[in-house]
């Protein structure tokens, strides 16, 4: 068998920026955004991901499947354009109800519960609460590539700076602070989650 190469040149289709792109081996990466366009690019009908429709390489499971003269499971000729193959849905932390309330709605639930608590363990619990479901969407995104864990992530953690901030007198946000974080942390990370994978989609 030859080896198998784990870069492509991708051409987007648009404005023809071309980018030297590291391609995963165990799942299908069905949409690519081009770093000059901002375009997302999808497979061409047919093809199981993008590499395959604009790079000079095809994915790793094409590459083997020619290789090897067996049928891959990215092949069309499956029916689902590759999806078969995709292992994100089995690894996205947020695809399951059981680990979704786990990581970030019993830490939800805790930090409704600590709204009436006095401002110092308010805060503390806050803090850690979303110190924990930031790190969760990260270490999620970077697992399976989940799209609005790239950005849910880091607001997380931003809003754990704020928050600790407000508690500490360094960002005074006056009677009604935190109601406006709480506020701020429910509906910026449902916007994130909504209007990042409509326009990224579910993995990226």
């Amino acid at each position: 068998m030859s080896q198998i190469l784990l870069e492509s040149v991708l051409t987007c289709p648009h404005c023809g920026h071309s980018s030297r792109e590291t391609m995963p081996t165990d799942a299908c990466q069905f949409f690519h955004q081009c770093p000059q366009c901002a375009q997302v690019l999808k497979p061409k009908p047919g093809d199981c991901c993008v590499y395959c429709s604009y790079g000079d390489v095809p994915c790793p499971p094409i590459q083997a499947a020619r290789s090897s003269g067996k049928a891959s499971c990215c092949s069309p000729s499956t029916g689902d354009q590759g999806q078969s193959c995709n292992m994100t849905d089995k690894q996205d932390l947020a695809g399951s109800w059981r680990t979704l309330f786990a990581l970030w709605g019993l830490p939800g639930i805790a930090m409704l519960a600590a709204s009436w608590l006095p401002e110092t363990p308010r805060a503390v619990i806050w803090v850690a609460m979303l110190i924990c479901m930031g790190l969760a969407c990260i270490i999620n995104a970077r697992g399976c590539g989940r799209t609005h864990c790239r950005y849910t992530g880091p607001f997380f953690l931003i809003m754990a700076a704020l928050v600790a901030a407000n508690a500490c007198g360094l960002l005074p946000l006056g009677a009604h602070g935190w109601l406006l974080l709480g506020g701020t942390t429910i509906l910026g990370s449902a916007g994130l989650w909504w209007y990042s994978e409509r326009r990224l989609g579910r993995f990226s």
